[in-house]
């Protein structure tokens, strides 16, 4: 299992840019998360793409 880090930019659509890339993508959530711009997130692996677990502090 591979996770990654990164920082919303969006709320709606729900857009993270990934440490180390410089262009924000959409990404799911888990529903007990809700995003606020500039969070820190950790994301897990989840077939071909990842899910955000939460805000990290």
């Amino acid at each position: 299992m591979y996770n990654k880090s990164g920082t919303v930019m969006s709320v709606s659509p729900l857009l993270v840019v990934l440490d180390g890339e410089d262009t924000a993508r959409e990404f799911k959530k888990l529903s007990s998360y809700e995003p606020k711009i500039n969070d820190r997130v950790i994301l897990i692996q989840h077939g071909s793409s990842y899910v955000i677990l939460g805000g990290v502090n």
